[in-house]
């Protein structure tokens, strides 16, 4: 697969799947910027700026990758990073407790948390869309097993959230997906 360079909002982004991103990410209210910083060797797609920023890596993936955690990992970045896939909301098959493959979710993707104050260091783990209570913006998302504090608003109210938001997230991809499909003389 290779990239299609896309134009959205006067910004022209190296793929069309980053320009989707950004349509989201405009959609649900989320200030970003476009590639913000070098790392090394990693130049993060966006941060998103909530109550911390939070890199984010738009990967054309529908499954953990490991390759990419492993190089942000690396990278010396000490924020919070997001890893999202090939589409929102992402459903994951992975075996429960009995050893039975079940399908979880919805995810926005994959977030890196830090349980450095907790001796344990970064986390990779699904980042579980919500909505907190008393939020400015309609949509979140936190970490599904650490903290669940919402990465846009900053609020935490315990596991107190709306989870049940799959048409929220629907609606903003499938306006998304409107706002950056290929036009002639789009690029």
């Amino acid at each position: 697969m290779h990239a299609i360079p896309t134009v959205y909002a006067g910004t022209r982004y190296r793929s069309r799947l980053e320009a989707r991103w950004a349509a989201f990410f405009d959609l649900a209210g989320w200030h970003f910027e476009y590639e913000p910083c070098d790392f090394k060797g990693w130049i993060p797609d966006f941060v998103l700026f909530g109550k911390k920023p939070v890199y984010v890596e738009v990967k054309p993936v529908y499954d953990f990758p490991e390759n990419i955690a492993a190089e942000i990992d690396k990278s010396g970045c000490e924020d919070e990073a997001l890893i999202v896939g090939l589409t929102v909301p992402l459903f994951i098959r992975e075996p429960d407790e009995a050893g039975q493959v079940v399908t979880t979710g919805p995810w926005l993707g994959w977030l890196r948390e830090d349980y450095g104050p907790y001796g344990y260091g970064w986390d990779w783990g699904e980042a579980t869309p919500g909505i907190w209570s008393g939020t400015k913006s309609s949509l979140g998302f936190c970490h599904r097993t650490g903290s669940w504090v919402d990465r846009i608003s900053g609020v935490y109210n315990g596991d107190d959230f709306r989870t049940d938001v799959q048409d929220v997230i629907n609606h903003k991809w499938a306006a998304a997906k409107n706002l950056t499909q290929w036009r002639p003389n789009h690029v």
